[in-house]
């Protein structure tokens, strides 16, 4: 991508063709609510997060909902029958909440096109609650405030309708700002249409400028220009004026996010300030797939959110391949033992701000103890420094697991296991002081207590 100790859109749009042929794809950035930014993002990946205000954009039929009227007013869809990408849903393993094209009910043509229209009838209804299931979570992350748009005109030959969404949102008492329109005032696509055009910034000063000039004179202006430039000055002074101070801070971090603080404050700043897409990790996959099966292995599943797929953060994963780990877990102490909890999701506050743990297992030891186990598929720390920044994760779930379960904090142990060397280390004894400590880095001052 570096061309001349640079880099280039074309090559980075190449990088980005690269990854999803051949890798699949980015992985999946970490997901914050930031009071200070836009966040734009899918509905999905907003799951289980809440910001004051939310927009919800797109909502026209055909976009969202997908399934579009016809002029019958009938939402009808042909689901796998026609989509080579689709697998026959009598294979699926929810076959049983999926409708089914009976066609071997059929003994005559007319039967056959009754049984076609009912299955487009019923795939049809299931996508609309599909998306009316998916339309909940994106109008139930807002706490205070919610907007919902649409437009007639989106790059279609014909105006959009608005959204069953939204027409049901006004109907149920939204405020609509005014008038509700009927249709477009546009007879077409004004995108499409010519619009004011001006050269900015003009060409550089003519020498009878100057002399004007000098001579007291007003030159003349192009007055569409001077409102460009009165409106760039205002925009200019009011983000100066809004500019945020040194630190962005958070309400919520992840632990695997506090460790990052921990190892590189300034990094992650700069990468809370402005997020990029990270660059796609084989590892980080192959840690997520073996996290996946450990789950299976001690007879647990759980429903995650992607900004916290376990395993994510393995990015020192060694050459290792997914059925080395299985057999090298195989050959460890853990594989005997049962875990009294698998994946467990905890929050606990701590100086201020909530901090979020993905404990991938707790087994209960021969003194009564609960002793968290952290799976790694990655290598053993090769620094003190890094050790150090583990043993802070390793902390942070002690202290919220102690926390969930009413504990003394020294009946909490916790470890890390790295799966392909068979290693178990044990984390140190850190206490609340010290996670205050890094997170006194970031953002406004913590306090004990929280």
């Amino acid at each position: 991508m570096h061309v001349g100790g640079g880099s280039t859109l074309a090559a980075f749009l190449a990088w980005l063709d690269v990854a999803y042929e051949e890798e699949k794809g980015l992985a999946t950035a970490e997901i914050e609510p930031d009071p200070r930014a836009v966040q734009v993002m899918t509905i999905h990946a907003s799951k289980g997060l809440e910001w004051d205000a939310v927009v919800v954009a797109g909502l026209n039929e055909g976009d969202f909902p997908k399934t579009a009227p016809n002029r019958q007013g009938d939402r009808l869809s042909k689901g796998w029958l026609t989509h080579a990408s689709l697998l026959p849903y009598e294979l699926r393993g929810d076959v049983d909440h999926l409708p089914a094209f009976d066609h071997e009910q059929a003994l005559t043509h007319g039967e056959l096109a009754g049984v076609w229209a009912d299955f487009l009838h019923a795939e049809g209804d299931r996508l609309v609650r599909e998306d009316r299931r998916l339309a909940y979570v994106a109008l139930t992350r807002a706490r205070d405030h919610l907007l919902l748009t649409g437009s007639f005109w989106s790059g279609r030959k014909e105006a959009n309708t608005p959204s069953l969404f939204l027409g049901e949102a006004v109907r149920a008492g939204a405020d609509t700002g005014g008038p509700w329109p009927v249709a477009s005032v546009h007879e077409g696509d004004p995108a499409t249409s010519a619009g004011a055009e001006a050269r900015w910034p003009g060409p550089g000063p003519s020498r009878d400028y100057w002399q004007r000039l000098l001579a007291g004179e007003a030159p003349a202006a192009d007055p569409l220009i001077d409102a460009w430039r009165d409106e760039a000055e205002l925009l200019l002074a009011e983000r100066d004026a809004a500019a945020p101070p040194a630190a962005t801070g958070a309400g919520h971090l992840s632990a695997s996010a506090v460790v990052r603080l921990a190892q590189d404050a300034e990094t992650f700043e700069r990468n809370r300030r402005r997020p990029v897409p990270m660059e796609p990790s084989t590892h980080a996959r192959r840690g997520t797939t073996f996290h996946a099966w450990v789950e299976r292995y001690f007879g647990a599943s759980t429903l995650l959110d992607w900004e916290v797929l376990p395993g994510a953060d393995d990015e020192t994963a060694g050459e290792s391949d997914v059925e080395e780990l299985i057999t090298a877990f195989h050959a460890s102490a853990w594989a005997a033992r049962s875990p009294i909890r698998v994946e467990a999701d905890l929050h606990t506050p701590i100086g201020g701000r909530i901090i979020r743990c993905r404990i991938d297992a707790v087994f209960r030891d021969e003194d009564g103890a609960d002793h968290i186990v952290d799976w790694k598929t990655g290598a053993p720390a090769r620094t003190a420094e890094e050790q150090e920044a583990r043993d802070l994760q390793l902390a942070l779930y002690r202290l919220a697991w102690a926390r969930a379960h009413d504990l003394p904090l020294d009946r909490v142990r916790a470890s890390y296991h790295y799966v392909a060397a068979n290693r178990t280390v044990a984390g140190s004894d850190l206490g609340e002081d010290a996670i205050l400590e890094v997170l006194a880095r970031f953002g406004e001052p913590v306090q004990a207590g929280g």
